[in-house]
């Protein structure tokens, strides 16, 4: 057991300031205002017993949700336009897959606003659902509107930079 003289410092983690890069549009700011990380879990195995109990036991198969996030939208619909387009080019499909995929990066700020030394990486991720939003004349206060991207994705990391 050894001591070190080294200062822990504790930040809490900010969940109200992070930035969202899609390697696909590298030009495109998605105005995003929610991000959901995906939940983890593993499969389990169960293993018979002699009793009425089977014993659960870890499996090998670790599988998370859809990433989630929350668009607001600006006036010429960029953001929504484009991922229709990629969307809607799976049905047309041919080729190398690896060119219709796209890593995600997710960039957390700290509570100063500057990057973090963590990022979470979406590798080799597409869209699977993107939401529909209301165009309503009865609507009298002008509120911008936001839309639901739901994106599969091979891996998940979070890396630390230096």
């Amino acid at each position: 057991f050894s001591k070190s003289n080294k200062q822990i410092q504790h930040s809490l983690f900010s969940t109200n300031k992070f930035k969202v890069i899609i390697d696909r549009f590298p030009g495109v700011n998605f105005f995003t205002q929610i991000l959901v990380v995906p939940s983890i879990n593993i499969t389990d195995i169960k293993r018979p017993t002699n009793t009425m109990h089977d014993y659960p036991l870890p499996g090998d198969k670790v599988n998370y949700d859809a990433l989630n996030l929350t668009f607001l939208l600006d006036e010429d619909l960029t953001g929504y336009i484009e991922l229709k387009e990629w969307l809607e080019s799976f049905q047309r499909f041919s080729g190398n897959l690896n060119n219709a995929l796209s890593d995600i990066c997710v960039i957390p700020l700290t509570n100063n606003s500057n990057y973090n030394k963590l990022q979470f990486k979406f590798r080799n991720s597409f869209p699977i659902n993107i939401s529909g939003f209301p165009l309503d004349v009865t609507d009298t206060q002008e509120q911008p509107l936001s839309i639901d991207c739901l994106f599969e994705f091979s891996t998940f990391e979070i890396i630390k930079t230096p």
